[in-house]
């Protein structure tokens, strides 16, 4: 796999021994450790939208705040007509969200969250250039090698690493992708840019003939993220 960032790591949890005090609960009595097939950590021109549960928001990771401060909570979801902006549908977020799932929707940029997470994890806890290569299943453990010829035996190995999986390769061998006839090109443009256009907090979408846009902020409010999707043959 091609593992850039943090998002896309193979992580590996171990039950073994007692859970240091200063490591991050993941998990209850997990010792968990993340290994990054990326040598630095950096911005991706990426964004996420993010829906978590009451617990997983206030007691999962310990980064409620930070998400609060760097994510956007967007009022609605709206879809609109590509040629005058009519509005087809509206999905009411924000406040209703929250009401009804103890937790806030956020629409974020993935450097923000990257950094949220490396801030609460202990550094010997994260393991950059560790691109795996093998996984060897021992019935009540596995191994994790990697192209540094580093290598980590645990209860669980979980494969975060993206489309090209290479932990999704070792466990299930070849596929064979089947295109779904839709092509997406993305980015993010600063919002300073987009003042005359009045935008609202609102994840909006342009359904048109064989196209649609996507469009929602980030960053506190200061990037927009877009995405074109087109069918193609």
């Amino acid at each position: 796999g091609n593992a850039d960032h943090l998002a896309s790591v193979s992580t590996t949890v171990r039950r073994r021994g007692r859970r240091p005090a200063d490591l991050p609960r993941f998990g209850a009595g997990q010792m968990i450790s993340f290994d990054e097939a990326c040598e630095l950590l950096g911005d991706s021109a990426l964004a996420l939208i993010l829906a978590l549960t009451r617990r997983a928001f206030y007691t999962g990771w310990g980064i409620a705040e930070v998400l609060r401060e760097t994510g956007v909570e967007p009022q609605s979801f709206d879809q609109r007509r590509w040629d005058n902006g009519h509005i087809l549908l509206r999905s009411p977020l924000g406040a209703e969200v929250e009401a009804a799932f103890g937790a806030p929707y956020y629409t974020l940029h993935r450097g923000d969250l990257h950094r949220a997470l490396v801030d609460v994890i202990p550094p010997d806890r994260l393991h950059l250039a560790h691109r795996f290569t093998q996984l060897l299943d021992y019935g009540d453990f596995v191994e994790a090698r990697f192209e540094n010829g580093a290598s980590v035996s645990a209860d669980a190995l979980i494969g975060a690493d993206g489309i090209h999986s290479a932990v999704r390769h070792a466990l299930f061998g070849p596929e064979k992708p089947r295109f779904t006839g839709c092509v997406a090109h993305r980015g993010i443009v600063s919002a300073d840019r987009l003042t005359h256009l009045g935008l609202e907090f609102r994840n909006q979408i342009w359904m048109g003939p064989g196209q649609h846009f996507v469009h929602y902020f980030v960053s506190a409010g200061t990037l927009v993220n877009f995405v074109t999707v087109t069918e193609e043959d």
